[in-house]
């Protein structure tokens, strides 16, 4: 099976006694009782989304309801810009949080 790559941004916050990782690219969100807890349930959860996604037929419809362009063999995330209009993401970056920005390679299979 072909595989199409791309990077994916994942933002890390601390809420309450716990680490949320949250991709607002396909809202999706884990949390853990730390960091690393959270990126590696953030991890789990995405691969359980495109596995489902793929096994139903529905990967690319889903991403286009998320604002991605798929072209060929490319699939492109939606712009930052796009994103920030999310009450989620908006919340996040104007409201004081900190959190940290994980940019990471990602593949799913190819897109007819």
């Amino acid at each position: 099976m072909e595989k199409t790559q791309f990077d994916i941004s994942i933002y890390v916050f601390r809420e309450a006694d716990y680490y949320v990782a949250y991709c607002p690219a396909l809202d999706l969100s884990t949390s853990g009782t730390d960091y690393i807890d959270a990126v590696k349930n953030f991890y789990e959860c995405l691969q359980l989304y495109v596995d489902s996604c793929t096994a139903m037929g529905t990967l690319a419809d889903d991403l286009r309801a998320h604002g991605w362009q798929l072209k060929g063999d490319t699939i492109v995330p939606p712009a930052f810009r796009t994103l920030l209009d999310k009450p989620q993401m908006a919340d996040l970056v104007d409201g004081g949080s900190s959190f940290e920005r994980i940019v990471t390679p990602m593949q799913m299979p190819a897109i007819a």
